[in-house]
């Protein structure tokens, strides 16, 4: 899987003038894939 990385700051500024849900949708999408990222590596520690 390709992971590439996207600084949320610079996606949000430019998408939030542009389309605010998409944006706000982002954070989510961002924060639900950063949670199971740490739970992964929490996984693979243990």
């Amino acid at each position: 899987m390709k992971h590439s990385k996207v600084n949320p700051v610079t996606y949000f500024k430019n998408h939030a003038d542009i389309n605010p849900h998409s944006a706000s949708t982002f954070l989510v999408v961002y924060s639900v894939r950063k949670l199971f990222t740490g739970l992964a590596i929490a996984a693979l520690i243990d």
